[in-house]
């Protein structure tokens, strides 16, 4: 399943954002819509009329600038207030977008409802000048691009199939790498959706500097917990981030508004959780400027998202802001009364330190090589990837892997498995490392040093591709994911902790003498066993003060650990950690290196079970 999500995370990072959009030449732009008490647009506002404001403080507003899209009503494409038309204004249409959320819109008559309002927005309310895309929920993020003529977009609409409580496989991709629980299928369409949403955004940035329209049909979906191994992945707070930074409004489009049944759907508990479900698309509207379509027997709503895209007022804000490179809130009021306004909730302000190389990584619409390549994470793997410093400054990357346990009772168990075909390559496709790692065999030494890799590499981000073979060598899976190596920075700095484990005492003292010992990837040990954890510290003046304690999973330290040089390892320390006296549950060895100019900390979590 991360396969996909991953993809969908390095699509959004190297995705380009319009040239205009990440020159530091260009002041801050705000998009405003204003209204008057019958929801009609106003028109004749100037600089005087809006109050902008970033945390109580105000923000001097240079120009305001009424823009109005091209139309076959219209004669003029842009209505300057006081500055004027930029010269690739005349003739421009709307940037509309269209995501059709196969995986959260039940079938039924309201999703028909919504299908013919959707071809009725496009057979009689797009524009030759405008520029659509229609997107489903599998479609390849690869090819985001506007349809070619509007019986393209309808025949896409006309292939919109809702299945949302079906969890039968259709495709190769979804037998392969959506599978599981209904639960766990559920979570990882939610990530598909999120991951489509913010690369829909991304690309709609490359294409328009102005205001565009996202129109999302969804019923909602489960906001997903987020666990450390995911944290790269897109969230919600990135989607509603990238659609601001790219002048994105999200207009969700719920067809369950108009069940009479309700949207409670086979996966949900009761009705407070589609009511979460739906919150989701309603913080989608809001954080974006957009807002939630209701009623998909009527397409007044979908019609009013796509007149905001052609008539609204760009606000251009002072050149003397900072150019810092990050998002800032704002507010944005009217001096008139009986009017309202509908502004983004802030402005992108781009860094005038930003690297050159950056700059050239947005202006490069390119997908790199390694963006290419599908994620997923084998369930049949523990793997663990850790980072040390090399003699000579570099950055050293240690691969070690285990068989997942069984779980008890299972019909069709995995086959033993007997070693991995390791590959990893930058994101550009430059090979780092290619070789074949055995299993980590805990409180056993390894004089082929095969169950262990270790290699040099840049700092970024890497793809990691493993097969993974039986012991006949046959590939029974794959595994696929991103590693980002960072260097050591700071006067102190800490590579990862390693854990090992020794089942008797004999065990244990051959693994602390042993300074090329090999770490265990699991993080789960019963109390008859013993572990060694050492951690690598590095200093650029005096020698670091390092100490370690064991603390509780409620953050209770319970003692501290006595922390001895590694043999031979002058820059690695480690610590005895006894289990036999602990109580099932959680626990960490927490790490401190200080010295003189600063101080580090890092820690390391495990479960005792009996």
């Amino acid at each position: 399943m991360r396969f996909f999500l991953a993809l969908a995370l390095v699509l959004s990072a190297s995705t380009a954002l319009p040239a205009d959009q990440t020159s530091s030449s260009r002041p801050p732009m705000l998009d405003v819509v204003v209204e008057d008490s019958r929801g009609k647009p106003v028109e004749n506002l100037g600089p005087s009329d809006f109050t902008v404001t970033e945390q109580s403080r105000p923000v001097a507003v240079e120009s305001v600038r009424f823009v109005r899209a091209a139309s076959k009503a219209a004669g003029v494409t842009a209505l300057p207030v006081s500055a004027p038309a930029r010269p690739s204004d005349p003739g421009a249409g709307s940037v509309i977008a269209i995501y059709l959320d196969e995986f959260h819109v039940a079938p039924g008559a309201p999703a028909e409802q919504v299908r013919a309002a959707l071809i009725s927005l496009v057979t009689e309310s797009i524009e030759p000048s405008d520029q659509l895309i229609v997107l489903k929920s599998l479609d390849s993020l690869l090819e985001i691009k506007p349809v070619q003529s509007p019986a393209e977009a309808i025949q896409k609409l006309q292939s919109f199939d809702p299945r949302r409580g079906d969890y039968e496989p259709r495709t190769t991709f979804e037998r392969n790498f959506i599978a599981g629980t209904p639960a766990r299928i559920e979570s990882s369409r939610a990530q598909i959706a999120t991951s489509s949403l913010e690369a829909l955004a991304t690309a709609l940035g490359r294409m328009s500097a102005d205001r565009k329209s996202l129109i999302v049909v969804s019923e909602g979906f489960a906001k997903n917990p987020r666990r450390r191994a995911e944290a790269l992945l897109p969230s919600l707070d990135s989607v509603i981030l990238a659609a601001n930074r790219a002048h994105v409004s999200i207009y969700p489009f719920d067809p369950s508004a108009v069940s009479q049944t309700g949207s409670t759907l086979d996966t949900a508990d009761n009705a407070d959780e589609a009511v979460r479900w739906r919150e989701v698309l309603r913080s989608l509207a809001d954080g974006t400027s957009g807002r939630t379509i209701a009623h998909s027997g009527d397409d007044a709503g979908l019609k009013r998202a796509l007149n905001e895209s052609r008539g609204y007022y760009e606000l251009t804000l002072s050149k003397d802001l900072a150019r810092d490179g990050h998002f800032h809130s704002v507010d944005v009021t009217l001096r008139r009364s009986g009017l309202t306004a509908r502004a983004r909730k802030g402005y992108w302000a781009a860094s005038d330190r930003e690297p050159s190389s950056l700059r050239g990584a947005f202006a490069s619409p390119a997908i790199p090589v390694g963006a290419q390549i599908a994620r997923r994470n084998s369930p049949l793997i523990r793997p663990w990837f850790g980072i040390s410093k090399t003699a000579d400054g570099q950055t050293e990357v240690s691969f070690v892997w285990e068989p997942s346990p069984r779980v008890p009772g299972e019909r069709n168990p995995p086959p033993p498995l007997a070693q991995i075909g390791l590959s990893v390559i930058t994101l550009d496709g430059t090979p780092v490392y290619k070789g074949i790692v055995l299993p980590a065999t805990a409180g056993e030494t390894d004089p082929s040093g095969q169950s262990r890799a270790s290699f040099v590499s840049p700092a970024g981000r890497l793809v990691v591709q493993m097969a993974i073979e039986d012991v006949t060598s046959r590939v029974v899976d794959h595994d696929v994911r991103d590693l980002l190596v960072k260097g050591f920075p700071g006067p102190v700095s800490m590579g990862s902790p390693e854990v090992m484990r020794a089942r008797t005492a004999r065990d244990y003292d051959a693994l602390a003498a042993d300074p090329d010992a090999t770490p265990v990837a699991s993080r789960q040990f019963s109390r008859a066993e013993r572990l060694l954890v050492r951690i690598p510290v590095f200093s650029t003046g005096e020698k670091p003060k390092v100490s370690a304690r064991l603390v509780t999973s409620f953050g209770s330290a319970m003692r501290d650990l006595a922390v001895v040089p590694t043999p031979l390892r002058p820059n690695e320390y480690q610590v005895d950690v006894p289990l036999a006296a602990l109580a099932n549950g959680s626990y960490t060895v927490e790490w401190t290196a200080r010295t003189a100019e600063g101080e580090i900390h890092d820690r390391v979590a495990f479960r005792v079970t009996p």
